[in-house]
């Protein structure tokens, strides 16, 4: 999926895996709500999506590859699922709260 600045609210039921780069530029993404069968998060998935407060990582995710959240400047609160096996570099790299 992309969503280059029209939502502010993604929820997925299904959707096992995405893309590098796939909600790249959601300028007004806030929430997100992923699916209980996601296994990893791609390189640059939420690259610079300035709204995003918070995420939470379903159990089932097990690699977060690097710069995963990049430039998400608002994000504060990130719940890491216990099964995490993976992570990369820079993941909340420009990441902040601010």
């Amino acid at each position: 999926p992309s969503l280059r600045g029209a939502k502010k609210h993604y929820s997925s039921s299904t959707a096992p895996v995405y893309r590098s780069y796939a909600f790249c530029g959601a300028l007004f993404l806030r929430d997100i709500h992923f699916s209980e069968n996601l296994k990893a998060i791609p390189r640059y998935a939420f690259y610079n999506c300035p709204q995003i407060r918070s995420v939470k990582l379903p159990e089932s995710v097990e690699k977060i590859t690097p710069k995963a959240f990049v430039g998400c400047k608002k994000l504060s609160d990130v719940h890491f699922p216990s099964k995490l096996q993976d992570i990369g570099n820079d993941v909340l790299f420009q990441c902040g709260g601010k």
